[in-house]
């Protein structure tokens, strides 16, 4: 450490390597329902504001991508606060898993085809969904198993106020077999209470 240094002067920031220190527990937690399942499942980390969850997600999976690769996993972190509407949402996890596909080394031309498809279409939520729906279909089919991280997921009480459907559409993404994307939220409250919040207030 530089002398004079103050250790907690990024105390609010992601916290990772080697200062990041214990929830033995919790990691373990991710590494089996995650990174080792034959099929990954979703995590939600919940705990109060400054607590730490942001930096379990980030140490425990996109800290370590390198050896996530080298299982067929892809780890893709979503700040879910910069998104201003649902549609946007979406297209953010299209881009931004593309992006580490090919950044990575992993390109494939069908694969691109399909995504630039899905950023095409516009004006039709339903055909959206359906090749959204394709691409993480075509993903997995090509062996990769997309892990997002929707970081402060809290901030889906709002965007997803207007369209609450929302919901039941990451739910299908990860609930169907061929697409089979895993889902881990970080947030403040209970699943349950943001998705009823979203819903409630268009009553």
């Amino acid at each position: 450490m530089i002398e004079g240094q103050n250790p907690f002067s990024d105390y609010t920031g992601i916290v990772f390597g080697e200062r990041f220190v214990g929830r033995a527990g919790p990691l373990l937690d991710i590494q089996q329902k995650i990174v080792t399942a034959e099929f990954p499942g979703c995590i939600s980390i919940v705990g109060q504001k400054r607590i730490g969850k942001s930096s379990l997600a980030w140490h425990s999976l996109l800290n370590v991508k390198g050896k996530l690769h080298e299982r067929r996993t892809m780890p893709v972190w979503l700040p879910v606060g910069e998104c201003r509407e649902p549609g946007e949402f979406f297209t953010m996890m299209l881009r931004r898993l593309q992006n580490q596909m090919t950044e990575g080394g992993f390109f494939n031309p069908l694969l691109d085809r399909t995504y630039r498809a899905a950023l095409q279409v516009s004006g039709s939520w339903v055909e959206f969904d359906e090749e959204c729906t394709n691409y993480f279909i075509q993903v997995r089919s090509l062996g990769w198993k997309p892990v997002f991280v929707l970081d402060e997921f809290d901030s889906a009480r709002n965007l997803f106020q207007s369209y609450p459907q929302a919901f039941h559409a990451i739910r299908g993404l990860a609930d169907r077999p061929d697409s089979r994307v895993s889902f881990v939220a970080t947030s403040r409250r209970a699943l349950y209470d943001i998705e009823h919040k979203a819903d409630s207030s268009r009553l």
